[in-house]
């Protein structure tokens, strides 16, 4: 019983079962490593008996047996014959071969399919982790001072140096401080926790699209394996009663279906129709890859806008907090203390989009931005 009874199914109900998963969690496939250790066991043990010799015993009684009797005008006598001997057959070799190299093909394509998955569905988590975890660090450093500008203004108040208005302002722009530190920091760690790619999705679809041909290479390889097969078998061969015999035999055989003439034709056509069928599926992972690339570069693009943007502003911020460096008074240093925090802000969000951008043009790979 072959053992693609089994695997087509995954991969119809696959795409199926992620994306009912989606609306709740990322339905991210499982590790590629039980599935392979199943159907490469599965591929060995099935292709087992095809890889070893066959034993076969006979025993049984021979009517007509003329031959023992030198005189043709006797009643030719009953006997008995015992053969035992192996059998060996170069196609069943050939077949259990294919079967295991068929298994590995099929634990390249799941692990593609499973990884292409964890890409589509997990994305946003594995092109944001590094972003926020930056803008965390940010935010976290630029905190500490903030809170000494808040106690400096509210010492200044109770001298008579600062005005209500200013330590409220103070103290709102600290908040926005906290709060997007809150804010990120809970967008951390409501992210899940997915490997990192070894692949980018451009690859990843490549190798999908090769690990499926490679199947459907050793589908037809086990397809045209049934038409030929050479067959070697030898062993004991004892008739009782005969004379002049030497118990043993020895015989090779061939046999060759001419239809394996024209299958590599219909087998050509189906390696093609499988590659359209996968690349079709509506809700496979291919498609949903495909519109994950074009969803990732749109954003990609947004974000090195926003880059672009962001570091205009740090830089005109820090320009000019140094220009007033040299000067003094109490104006001059709630404006510079009111840069420090906006320049806070700045160099999170600028952070953010430094790691963003890095991490979405790793998902998608030079091909493909």
């Amino acid at each position: 019983m072959s053992v693609m009874r089994y695997f087509t199914p995954i991969f119809v109900l696959l795409p199926a079962a992620a994306a009912a998963q989606e609306a709740s969690s990322p339905a991210l496939a499982p590790s590629p490593a039980a599935y392979c250790e199943w159907v490469r066991s599965a591929a060995e043990s099935e292709s087992a008996p095809l890889l070893s010799p066959s034993l076969f015993l006979h025993f049984g009684a021979i009517n007509g047996a003329g031959f023992l009797s030198p005189d043709l005008f006797t009643p030719p006598p009953t006997t008995f014959r015992l053969t035992a001997g192996a059998r060996f057959s170069a196609g069943r070799l050939f077949q259990g071969l294919v079967l295991r190299e068929r298994a590995r093909a099929e634990c390249d394509r799941y692990a593609a399919v499973s990884d292409l998955f964890s890409l589509v569905y997990g994305h946003r988590a594995l092109s944001s982790r590094a972003a926020l975890q930056a803008k965390v660090a940010v935010l976290r450093e630029a905190l500490p001072a903030g809170e000494r500008i808040l106690q400096d203004v509210q010492a200044a108040l109770a001298e008579g140096t600062a005005t209500i208005e200013e330590v409220d302002g103070t103290r709102l722009r600290l908040e926005r401080l906290r709060t997007a530190l809150s804010e990120a920091s809970a967008a951390l760690a409501g992210l899940p926790e997915i490997p990192a790619p070894r692949r980018t999705l451009t690859e990843l679809l490549a190798a999908r699209a090769r690990a499926e041909e490679q199947v459907e290479r050793k589908e037809a390889e086990l397809r045209r394996a049934q038409s030929w097969d050479v067959t070697i078998q030898g062993g004991y061969d004892q008739i009782f009663g005969a004379v002049n015999q030497l118990p043993a035999f020895g015989m090779i055989s061939a046999s060759f279906n001419p239809a394996l003439l024209w299958q590599p034709r219909a087998d050509g056509r189906a390696r093609k129709a499988r590659l359209d069928w996968v690349a079709a599926q509506v809700e496979g992972a291919s498609r949903r890859a495909e519109a994950v690339v074009a969803e990732l570069r749109a954003v990609l693009r947004a974000e090195q806008a926003r880059l672009t943007e962001v570091t205009a502003l740090v830089a005109d911020l820090e320009a000019r907090r140094k220009g007033l460096e040299a000067l003094a008074g109490k104006k001059v240093a709630r404006y510079r203390e009111h840069l420090f925090f906006e320049q806070a802000q700045a160099r999170a969000e600028q952070a953010y989009l430094q790691a963003h951008v890095r991490d979405l043009g790793a998902l998608l790979g030079p091909e493909a931005r």
